[in-house]
């Protein structure tokens, strides 16, 4: 990792915590900046405005997830979507994600525009990259879908139950490995089962 990288990691963590302790309305880059012991001028141009910071640090929590899906993979599917569903459920039940989560539930219904980016950035993105990994399969004659929406819904269902929700609500600790491991294969068993050729 280069410096500049290591000093662009440490100012979005800077701003996560700002965003944790002051709610999104309130975080400004004026307050990231400080918290960063970084300049104005240096988090407007690496991320233009407040919006495109947050953009920046769900993309950023969310790049480990997209590179465990190659297209190209000739594992089987059950053993791809087990570590795709390890690396989201981990993503969706870590710190960082539970927190952004939260403080966009904090202010939906207001003008607040976390939500949207959390969506589009999180979610939207990441939903087209595991979209064309099974439309990959599709065409390899590995599974059989005709909707390929609902499936990428349904097995993200399966995988996560009530578990990110719980997460997010505080009740309970936070799920082990072995309890991530185990919900993502099973999930990915019962995917196959629904869509693959030789179900």
């Amino acid at each position: 990792m280069s410096a500049q990288e290591k000093r662009r990691n440490e100012i979005l963590d800077a701003g996560l915590q700002v965003l944790v302790q002051e709610g999104w309305s309130a975080t400004s880059m004026i307050k990231i900046a400080r918290r960063a012991n970084a300049s104005k001028e240096t988090l407007y141009n690496w991320f233009g405005d407040k919006d495109g910071f947050f953009a920046a640090v769900i993309r950023r929590n969310a790049a480990p997830l997209d590179a465990t899906l190659d297209p190209e993979s000739r594992n089987s599917v059950a053993d791809d979507l087990t570590r795709y569903g390890i690396a989201l459920l981990t993503l969706l039940t870590g710190d960082k994600s539970v927190a952004i989560n939260r403080a966009a539930m904090a202010e939906a219904g207001s003008s607040a525009t976390l939500g949207p980016i959390l969506v589009a950035e999180g979610a939207g993105k990441s939903g087209k990259i595991f979209g064309a990994y099974l439309t990959a399969r599709i065409r390899r004659g590995e599974l059989e879908i005709d909707n390929l929406g609902a499936a990428v819904e349904i097995f993200i269902a399966l995988l996560k139950g009530n578990m990110q929700l719980y997460r997010l609500l505080g009740h309970g600790p936070r799920p082990t490995k072995g309890e991530i491991a185990a919900r993502a294969r099973n999930a990915a068993n019962t995917f196959v089962n629904l869509y693959g050729v030789n179900r």
